[in-house]
């Protein structure tokens, strides 16, 4: 009996270790433009091993979209020229991407020491009058 009370706690070690982490998405109030959209992940809930496909709102006449991955948070107001309106910021442009359609996969690799990462996602467009209209953003983090 004393060995198989001195495994049980092993044992549940390594369920702890085998259970999949999975990504917290959530949206991250106040940022962006004022009644701006958030961009959609899919799927809601990620786990390590998997790709979680982020997709912007489809900008109006063809115009860029931006895809911007920040690993520190910051709540800073960006006032037009740059933008169209009065918009926050909320990460660091660690990776900054330009495209026509705003719908970025990122792969989350395999690998539990990511666990307590933070990230930051956030869309928006450029529009025809060459101002920017940032999207809320969303924090994800690896659980």
């Amino acid at each position: 009996m004393k060995r198989i009370l001195h495994v049980v706690p092993f044992l549940v070690f390594l369920a702890l270790c085998a259970a999949p982490a999975h990504a917290q998405i959530t949206r991250i109030a106040g940022s962006g433009c004022s009644g701006a959209g958030f961009p959609t992940p899919t799927p809601t809930s990620a786990m390590i091993g998997t790709t979680v496909t982020f997709n912007g709102r489809i900008c109006a006449g063809r115009m860029p979209g931006l895809f911007i991955l920040g690993l520190t948070p910051v709540n800073v107001t960006v006032s037009p020229p740059l933008t169209c309106s009065a918009c926050v910021l909320a990460t660091t442009p660690d990776i900054f991407l330009q495209s026509a359609v705003v719908s970025v996969p990122l792969p989350i690799p395999n690998d539990r020491r990511l666990i307590g990462l933070c990230f930051y996602v956030q869309t928006g467009c450029v529009t025809v009058r060459q101002c920017l209209e940032l999207d809320g953003a969303l924090k994800v983090c690896i659980q």
